[in-house]
Parts: structure tokens; C-alpha cells; sequence
């Protein structure tokens, strides 16, 4: 189930050196709804990342696989700022 590949993910994750909560966490949400509702359930969870999203990290945090979106905060009090970031959005 979605335990067993979450610890997989982790294991390998730490093995390479690259363990990283964020990516290990963003799995494991849909993981547990698939578990639980079901595959078209999982499919339509969205996960946005509620950091510190800014112009320096945007692009990094939205090329992740499973992070389809951010919260913005005081980026989104500066126009510079908030069009960096959805440019980086792509």
C-alpha cells in the first residue's frame, strides 16, 4: 500500500543523499488518498506548497512533480515579486 511505497520512496530518497521532506511529504498525501478513495480521487488532489514562495525559489518549488500550485504572501504585496513568479510558473 501506500506505506510501504512512502518507505520506499524515503529509503531511496536517503540512500542517494537527497532526502527531502518536501518531496517524501508530497507523495505520501496522494498516496493516502488513493489508499483510501481511490485512484481518480488521488489524481485530483492538488498540492500547493504553503512556504515561503518567492522569485528565487518559485521556479525550483513548481517543477516538482507533485506541487501544482503556491501560496503567496508578501511576494504578492510586490508587483516585481508576484510577476517573477508567475512567470516562473510558467
Amino acid at each position: 500500500g501506500g506505506e510501504r511505497a512512502a518507505s520506499a520512496h524515503h529509503d531511496l530518497a536517503t540512500k542517494a543523499g537527497q532526502f527531502d521532506v518536501l518531496t517524501v511529504g508530497n507523495y505520501e498525501v496522494p498516496m493516502w488518498v488513493r489508499d483510501n478513495f481511490g485512484d481518480e480521487a488521488a489524481e485530483s488532489v492538488r498540492i500547493q506548497y504553503g512556504g515561503s514562495m518567492k522569485p528565487d525559489n518559485a521556479r525550483d518549488l513548481l517543477a516538482r512533480p507533485n506541487i501544482d500550485g503556491g501560496l503567496i504572501g508578501g511576494a504578492s504585496l510586490k508587483a516585481a515579486d508576484f510577476a517573477a513568479i508567475v512567470a516562473a510558473a510558467g
